[in-house]
């Protein structure tokens, strides 16, 4: 038994390093691996996304049931900073859920760039993605975003911020991609 036992150990051993050594050669051939991509993806809930939100508004990074990560606006006008090493139009999704309460209104978003107004974006109800329309400049471009009210949770919950919409992710296409 001891025989057979070590005879298994010694197998076992060899397949590992015989695999490793297959993953190493493979490793490089791999084209996930080097795939570049053109766009931006801003993960708001990510401690990464800080050094783009404004200073005031936005809540401290919480994850969601679902495994994501999101982030609160906290006030009714939140801004953040893009980056683009390009200039002209670029086509963005942003991923948000409005916060709602028993006879709250619709939610929804006035969008300015750079000091220009673009749109307003009605909200529906739950998580959903909205595409934007960003004429960004080459450098850090400034987006502001104002809330049609930045509302008070129930006061039976230990959550006392005043919220507005909840933000998981602002993603950006590359050139000349549309939507997904």
């Amino acid at each position: 038994m001891k025989r057979l036992s070590l005879v298994l150990l010694l197998a076992l051993a060899l397949g590992c390093e015989q695999a490793r050594e297959e993953d190493e050669l493979l490793g490089p051939a791999i084209a996930v691996a080097d795939k570049e991509w053109g766009g931006y993806l801003l993960e708001f809930g990510s401690p990464l996304a800080l050094p783009r939100l404004g200073e005031d508004g936005w809540s401290h990074g919480e994850t969601a049931d679902d495994g994501n990560t999101f982030r609160w606006a906290v006030e009714e006008e939140v801004s953040l900073t893009l980056p683009s090493d390009r200039e002209g139009p670029k086509l963005a999704f942003l991923e948000c859920e409005p916060f709602q309460f028993e006879g709250s209104p619709t939610q929804w978003i006035a969008v300015t760039l750079n000091g220009e107004a673009l749109t307003e974006v009605e909200l529906r109800p739950g998580r959903d993605r909205y595409p934007i329309e960003l004429p960004l400049v080459a450098g850090d471009n400034r987006l502001d975003l104002r809330f049609r009210y930045a509302g008070d949770p129930n006061r039976a919950s230990a959550d006392r911020r005043r919220l507005a919409v909840k933000f998981f992710r602002l993603h950006i296409l590359p050139d000349g991609e549309g939507p997904v």
